[in-house]
């Protein structure tokens, strides 16, 4: 084979093209990159899935920034070895589109979410007569909301039962897998 041009042209070239495909393009398979993200919610009682409305009957349960928006509830001035009624306590409107069961439970977040016995919730919803006290091992569904329903809740506090200062959280839980209440 003689040294020619042409021979030396196609010998780079082909020495190029090998080197380039045995080491690869210098193109990328993954990048990486910082985003924010600004997110905020609607302060929008309406949209709610659940609404809470207080009774007004009863400083104990009060709304907190008015109507369906978070209840309040003063456990300050409660009797010691008593039981402290509230009837009714409180309204829960289903604002959803599902049939919904709800439970209500007082938690303690600073002991591991600790059920408070001192408190027990009833409803005679949908002609039940329906109990979530689930410190007397009463747990059921405390209402069947169909969409757009209310739901009076009683509330009964027994500070021989339990402590009610050390609940710091009322738990309302709905969940259309609970609805069946019979």
């Amino acid at each position: 084979m003689r040294l020619n041009r042409r021979n030396v042209l196609a010998g780079l070239g082909t020495i190029v093209a090998g080197g380039g495909a045995a080491l690869g393009t210098g193109a990328f398979s993954s990048v990486e990159a910082d985003r924010t993200v600004n997110i905020s919610i609607a302060d929008d009682n309406d949209s709610a899935l659940l609404a809470l409305d207080a009774d007004g009957s009863s400083d104990l349960v009060t709304n907190d920034g008015g109507s369906g928006s978070d209840l309040k509830f003063n456990l300050d001035n409660l009797n010691d070895n008593a039981t402290t009624k509230v009837e009714p306590a409180f309204t829960i409107t289903n604002n959803g589109g599902q049939d919904v069961g709800v439970k209500v439970q007082a938690i303690n977040t600073d002991d591991g979410d600790s059920v408070v016995g001192a408190f027990s919730f009833t409803s005679a919803a949908n002609g039940h007569d329906l109990t979530s006290a689930p410190g007397t091992g009463e747990d059921g569904n405390l209402a069947s909301n169909d969409p757009s329903e209310s739901v009076t809740v009683n509330m009964s506090i027994d500070s021989d039962t339990g402590a009610p200062a050390d609940a710091n959280v009322i738990q309302i839980v709905a969940d259309e897998q609970d609805y069946d209440v019979e």
